[in-house]
């Protein structure tokens, strides 16, 4: 057990670090100002469960704090020695007449550590999705946002062991993951920029009308794909929604089409000119799961896509004036890895499935109702940025 003389001294230098630049967001301004009037602190030590905001009201007796027992839920504190509590008496604006008690608890390690706990919607719960952390010598402060009636506010905790002749320059990739994490609960809007690039196999096929072909089947490899995209990253708790648009280059070889009979089969090269430009527009949804630093992100999208080319499919099937592609859509399956690398940019990289189709019969020579069939498939792979614009 740690000597009570050392714990209180732990206390005390958390206690000064609260006088603090305060930033908050209040509805939808920003105000950044040095707080002139103390904020209330008090240092209390629980009995279970219970934290008793007696000390606290009574030590700042013209704030009206009201003395009550505040119970709360801890989290898995199995490897602390010892646990305080820092009550603080929170208000949205310093003029303000109201305002709630705050609990951050401090669990101290075998080490002499420090792990802050916070209770960022202020429920009394301590959930696995709030915040907690241990503070590195180089690190001089945190933002905590904190819940105060019924609004989220931001305060600048300053580290008590800050030693800034240790200070790095920049923050580390685990800090950037955990500015991420701290803005996961708040509604928030992206941009979305990404450049994949891959190849697959393309195949079409319908049986004829009128004919002794049992089967016609187009056939291509695609060799080479430039697909730009650009879009809008809707998040919330670890979910996704994007609008996306984006512009596909494609590039073929082994057109050949095969005939089928009933005793025979005829090859004919460079048969099919298979769609070579697209425009898409789309949605997509994806999930983060974090580990360590780094996301793993499962995605989905659906798209509706526009073929750029005027060549027909097929030059030796007359087609009228008016003929086109027509309901051509793409599905995607896949994944995102990614990394943050400041308080407002990710990058990423993805592994993409896909599947197309579109109706090319306008090209064709009639056929039986439904012998039509599309089997054109690719892998991409490609990397990303996404930058967090707007938060609520």
């Amino acid at each position: 057990m740690i000597k009570r003389y050392v714990l209180i001294f732990a206390a005390i230098t958390v206690t000064i670090s609260l006088y603090s630049q305060i930033d908050m967001t209040i509805g939808y301004r920003r105000a950044t100002a040095e707080v002139a009037s103390e904020i209330p602190v008090f240092v209390e030590k629980p009995s279970g469960a219970v934290f008793s905001t007696s000390g606290l009201s009574g030590q700042y007796p013209g704030y009206r704090i009201p003395a009550e027992n505040i119970k709360v839920l801890y989290p898995d504190l199995s490897q602390a020695i010892d646990t305080i509590g820092i009550l603080w008496y929170l208000r949205p604006e310093n003029y303000s007449q109201r305002g709630e008690v705050n609990i951050i608890l401090v669990a101290i390690g075998q080490d002499s550590s420090k792990t802050y706990y916070i209770d960022n919607n202020n429920d009394r719960i301590f959930a696995d999705n709030e915040e907690n952390f241990r503070f590195s010598p180089d690190v001089e402060k945190r933002v905590l946002e904190i819940k105060v009636l019924g609004n989220y506010y931001n305060y600048t905790f300053l580290n008590p062991d800050y030693n800034p002749g240790n200070k790095r320059q920049g923050k580390s990739l685990k800090e950037y993951s955990e500015l991420w994490r701290a803005y996961h609960s708040r509604p928030s809007f992206s941009f979305l920029f990404s450049m994949t690039t891959g190849g697959g196999k393309a195949l079409l096929s319908f049986q004829p009308a009128e004919s002794n072909i049992n089967m016609y089947s187009y056939n291509a490899n695609i060799v080479g794909c430039f697909k730009p995209s650009a879009g809008i990253d809707f998040s919330w708790y670890d979910f996704h929604i994007s609008l996306l648009a984006s512009f596909e280059r494609l590039q073929y070889d082994e057109t050949v089409m095969y005939a089928y009979g009933d005793n025979f089969r005829g090859r004919y090269y460079d048969r099919g000119s298979w769609p070579s430009s697209k425009i898409h527009a789309g949605v997509s949804a994806e999930y983060d799961f974090r580990i360590r630093s780094l996301y793993i992100s499962p995605v989905a999208t659906y798209s509706k896509h526009w073929i750029l080319d005027k060549n027909k499919f097929d030059r030796s099937v007359p087609a009228g004036p008016g003929a086109t592609y027509k309901n051509s859509y793409t599905w995607e399956t896949g994944a995102k890895l990614k990394l943050p690398v400041s308080a407002k940019t990710m990058l990423f990289i993805k592994y993409v499935y896909s599947g197309t189709w579109f109706d090319a019969t306008d090209f064709l020579p009639s056929y039986v109702e439904g012998t039509y069939s599309v089997d054109y498939k690719q892998n991409y792979f490609g990397f990303g940025v996404m930058y967090r614009f707007l938060s609520f």
